[in-house]
């Protein structure tokens, strides 16, 4: 169980300096951020207790998870390059968490880095050495861009079970956002590949929801 992490109170103080200090351009998601935040925050934490409740031998700290929801997208704030915001706030978690207050040990660090580094399609980006931004990563091996572990899975899946912080279907949400990126074929490309990936994971969190 992770020990003192950042509360959520104090996260959503940390994603409004980010966006103090964020290009102009940025500010114009801002609600719609926030509220997205907030919502995968919920879905997490409602997730891993629900799991916790109906597979009793899995540990899971869902305090740890939700906290990693609401940080998920912090990555957006860094860059006015959003491609691989994934790693970038994995990289920000893990190196300047400390300082940011978002946790007092190396491990607790490493913990929220690896499920915010690993949500959404990211390894499929990374895996297309020509998708625009990946330069900036190249060091970073691909295998730490998918989601394996339950708590990593619960991020993918809390953040896609939320638009903008309406509760809906993730299935719902990757039509919406495969419909949003039809002009752009470097994603649908990835997406296509992602896609069948991150549907699995989000159907298997969501047995583990269920009473068996």
């Amino acid at each position: 169980m992770a020990e003192a992490l950042i509360s959520k109170s104090n996260a959503k103080k940390l994603i409004e300096k980010l966006f103090s200090n964020a290009d102009p351009r940025q500010h114009r998601f801002k609600s719609g951020f926030l509220r997205h935040s907030e919502a995968t925050y919920k879905i997490a934490k409602e997730t891993a207790i629900d799991i916790i409740n109906h597979n009793p031998g899995l540990e899971i700290d869902p305090n740890e998870v939700a906290i990693a929801g609401y940080l998920h997208d912090i990555g957006r704030l860094l860059s006015v390059n959003q491609n691989f915001h994934e790693i970038r706030g994995a990289l920000y978690i893990k190196n300047r968490g400390y300082e940011a207050g978002i946790a007092e040990n190396k491990k607790d660090l490493e913990g929220l880095s690896g499920m915010v580094i690993s949500h959404f399609i990211v390894y499929e980006e990374f895996l297309d050495k020509c998708y625009p931004g990946r330069e900036e990563f190249s060091n970073i091996k691909a295998s730490l861009l998918l989601p394996k572990s339950i708590e990593q899975q619960i991020i993918v899946y809390s953040d896609l079970s939320n638009l903008e912080g309406r509760e809906t279907n993730f299935r719902e949400r990757v039509e919406h956002i495969e419909n949003r990126q039809k002009d752009n074929p470097h994603f649908l490309n990835a997406f296509e590949r992602g896609k069948p990936r991150i549907i699995r994971a989000c159907t298997g969190i969501e047995e583990l929801r269920k009473v068996k």
